[in-house]
């Protein structure tokens, strides 16, 4: 604790004194995807964007904003999260920096889909599926799927969601995303067992909780 505090206060220091802001940027990015881990905090993302705005080139202010936003995320904060969000994928589409403007739909799409905003968000995760796709970005593609098969299984589509889990499961097979796989598992359990297909759901729970032990996800196996 001791040390992340000495490394916020070297950081505020070089910030404070505008000591090129283009070499901070790494530094922040890497430190405040450290505190996801423990304490996620944007707070020197916002100084940085803040104090050096006018001297971050367009894809570090992007990536910054980004960074804050899925951090505002982690906290609870969706409004402020979607603006950054919002603000960030607009600076990619400028720069031409398709993966970035994917991951920012993606993530604004999701903060859509857990406030209910179902046809919002399924546009704006459609919309990020179809990006990944093209560029080839395959677990962007399954991450995308498998948030829209949970709007249809919320929507009580349930044939439908269960298609489109069922391909995000498949493709995260392909590409060794356990995580992925056992959410997918999670996901289509409920779908079998709102359906009255209990022993179905239960070796899909037991499946995923087998993958969850596994990867030591403790939260996940709970």
């Amino acid at each position: 604790m001791a040390s992340s505090a000495n490394i916020s206060f070297i950081l505020r220091s070089h910030i404070q004194q505008r000591q090129d802001p283009a070499v901070l940027v790494n530094a922040v990015l890497a430190f405040s995807a450290f505190l996801r881990w423990t304490r996620p905090n944007g707070d020197l993302l916002e100084m940085l964007l803040s104090a050096s705005m006018n001297a971050l080139g367009q894809h570090a202010k992007a990536r910054c904003l980004q960074s804050l936003g899925d951090i505002l995320l982690l906290q609870d904060q969706h409004q402020k999260a979607q603006l950054k969000l919002e603000e960030a994928h607009l600076v990619f589409i400028d720069i031409g920096d398709r993966l970035g403007a994917a991951q920012c739909l993606r993530s604004v799409g999701n903060i859509l889909r857990v406030q209910n905003q179902y046809t919002e968000a399924w546009l704006k995760l459609e919309k990020a599926q179809l990006i990944f796709t093209d560029i080839g970005d395959r677990v962007g593609a399954a991450q995308c799927l498998r948030s829209l098969g949970n709007i249809l299984r919320m929507q009580n589509r349930y044939e439908e969601a269960r298609l489109k889990l069922e391909e995000a499961r498949s493709i995260f097979i392909d590409t060794g995303d356990r995580l992925g796989v056992a959410r997918c598992l999670q996901l289509l359990s409920i779908i079998l067992r709102v359906r009255g297909q209990y022993e179905e759901a239960l070796l899909k729970l037991e499946e995923a909780r087998s993958i969850f032990v596994r990867i030591g996800d403790r939260l996940g196996v709970a």
